[in-house]
């Protein structure tokens, strides 16, 4: 699932199709796009990147639901 954002859902689309070709994944990746109402597992990462970002004690309060992070080219 991906939150719709109007104004990437092409950029993303067309990026997906590329990086899936690349690395011989395009019949085994689905995705969809919708918008954070419309499912709320989206609501968590939204809420560890706010944690992550505000500073202070937030970061440390959330690092124990992160189990791993990658860097994205």
């Amino acid at each position: 699932m991906l939150e719709q954002d109007d104004s990437t859902v092409k950029s993303d689309r067309r990026i997906l199709f590329e990086a899936t070709g690349k690395h011989g994944l395009r019949d085994q990746l689905t995705y969809h796009h919708l918008r954070a109402k419309q499912e709320p597992m989206l609501w968590i990462p939204d809420a560890v990147a706010w944690c992550l970002d505000q500073g202070g004690e937030w970061p440390a309060r959330v690092r124990p639901l992160i189990g791993k992070t990658m860097t994205v080219e």
